[in-house]
């Protein structure tokens, strides 16, 4: 978070300035009708001169977001805001995998090494200093990890915050989608009953917040009413 303006406006980042592009060129939306209609928001990359967008809506979204609140909406400045919000979201990862590793071996030195591990490695390093979607989608799967290793046989509600949080992931970088697997594998593993449709209807629930969870994160994806 110190020296966000290191490289001096210069937009060295092909991604970064593709996503600066996208959200100095939108607007926010007068109403969540508007929002949810693919075809009219002003949150949606295609309305607003960028047909092809190959990333989640959620962190341009959120970064938009963040600059009309702090008044930092210049080309020059919506940078400087992904950065943070990059920094705070890699932040989370680490914490998110520390609490991971803890719930999971139950050993502290673990835990440790693991968070110790992920400070010093490259990728998350310079991920964190730019404005990219892999930053927010890793810190909402680390979260649904801690989540979902916290269910216990016969709970609900982790499974439909991990639904969530999944789907806040897939909003930033759809390519995340194998992780519904590991849900799946997870539920049929927990569930000591001998019987199938205790686990079948735990993957429906998750799998109803992740839908809910997407279609409200990145409308775009879905056709407006009409």
């Amino acid at each position: 978070l110190s020296g966000l303006n290191w490289d001096e406006r210069q937009h060295l980042h092909p991604d970064e300035r593709f996503l600066t592009m996208v959200v100095t060129a939108e607007r926010w939306p007068g109403s969540l009708g508007e929002y949810l209609d693919e075809a009219r928001s002003p949150l949606n990359p295609r309305n607003v001169g960028f047909p092809y967008f190959t990333y989640g809506t959620l962190p341009t979204t959120l970064v938009k977001g963040l600059s009309l609140l702090l008044a930092r909406s210049g080309y020059d400045e919506v940078p400087l805001v992904g950065r943070t919000a990059s920094a705070l979201a890699d932040l989370g990862s680490l914490v998110f995998l520390v609490l991971f590793a803890q719930r999971l071996y139950r050993d502290r030195r673990i835990a440790l090494l693991a968070g110790a591990l992920f400070a010093v490695s490259v990728l998350p390093i310079q991920h964190a200093h730019f404005f990219v979607v892999d930053t927010f989608t890793t810190c909402f799967v680390t979260a649904a990890l801690w989540t979902l290793v916290g269910a216990r046989p016969g709970a609900w509600r982790p499974y439909a915050v991990t639904g969530l949080l999944f789907g806040l992931a897939l909003a930033c970088k759809l390519s995340v989608y194998p992780f519904a697997i590991v849900i799946a594998a997870f539920v049929v593993q927990t569930e000591d009953s001998d019987e199938i449709r205790p686990a079948v209807a735990r993957l429906a629930l998750a799998g109803m917040a992740t839908f809910i969870a997407f279609r409200l994160a990145q409308p775009d994806a879905f056709a407006g009413p009409g």
